[in-house]
């Protein structure tokens, strides 16, 4: 696990449309991200079809999709999960391994 760096998230609030878990990637649409989505960042609350605070930049934690291991660049994958990059676009630095099901911490890049 990596120290002795921590930079708080950078916050926004979106109205999100339809419903959205909590620690999933929002995408760009407003909704919970699909594989190789273009996104905001990730949902730091659930909602549906209201306001949820989304971390766009920095240190957060994500629902892992799959595993991967600490230094692995992330890219979105089903149901707006952290998964390791295979060919999509890099929106995230993992920061500990991640576990399927499981959050981890991800240094999130601003990617809008």
């Amino acid at each position: 696990m990596m120290s002795g760096f921590q930079r708080a998230a950078t916050l926004m609030t979106f109205t999100c449309v339809g419903a959205i878990a909590d620690g999933v990637f929002m995408n760009v649409a407003r909704a919970q991200a699909s594989a190789g989505d273009e996104v905001w960042g990730v949902t730091q609350m659930s909602g549906e079809d209201e306001p949820v605070s989304v971390a766009v930049a920095g240190e957060v934690e994500c629902l892992a999709g799959g595993a991967f291991s600490e230094g692995d660049q992330i890219e979105v994958g089903t149901g707006g999960k952290a998964v390791v990059l295979s060919g999509g676009t890099a929106v995230a630095r993992a920061m500990e391994d991640g576990v399927a099901g499981r959050r981890a911490r991800l240094f999130v890049y601003q990617t809008k």
